[in-house]
């Protein structure tokens, strides 16, 4: 998601500061990020879901209520976590070759079996996909842009030159 930001040395800057801000340790979430993905890339993505679920503190905000001496489980859900789960399954080892659609469904199972919002999954998915399509596009007119006003200012230094 960060393909193109520039100046590239503030990803880690502004990743850490978004980090502090809401209470996260950055190192923590790199390494448990990375780790997650690793073990994915690996997988079939039928696997995933296994992965998924052995690793639910990775990609879940778990939080824990008293209820009459018995400790009731609630797994919150945020659009980060329905792009996580898609991530994963778009670099897992079939993952790179299997249609869109395909893993849009196979995200929405397991969010589903996470206990989430078969519908709201849904529309996450489509908006995730609808503004990466929107920023690669915005970033294809900035450079064709660049490359204009390049040609232009290259011109009239030839025709200042003569």
């Amino acid at each position: 998601m960060t393909k193109g930001y520039q100046p590239e040395d503030h990803i880690e800057k502004l990743f850490d500061a978004i980090c502090r801000s809401n209470g996260f340790d950055t190192r923590d979430i790199k390494f448990k990020a990375e780790s997650i993905s690793e073990k994915a890339k690996e997988l079939k993505t039928i696997d995933i879901k296994e992965l998924i679920k052995n690793e639910s503190d990775v990609i879940s905000n778990v939080s824990y209520r008293q209820n009459d001496d018995n400790i009731e489980q609630s797994i919150y859900y945020s659009r980060i976590q329905t792009v996580g789960i898609l991530t994963l399954l778009e670099n897992s080892q079939e993952g790179k070759a299997e249609n869109k659609d395909i893993i849009g469904e196979k995200a929405k199972d397991i969010g589903e079996e996470l206990g989430f919002s078969k519908t709201r999954i849904e529309k996450d998915i489509s908006l995730y996909r609808g503004t990466i399509k929107r920023i690669t596009e915005a970033l294809e007119i900035i450079k064709e842009g660049i490359e204009a006003e390049k040609r232009k200012n290259k011109s009239r230094e030839v025709s200042n030159a003569n």
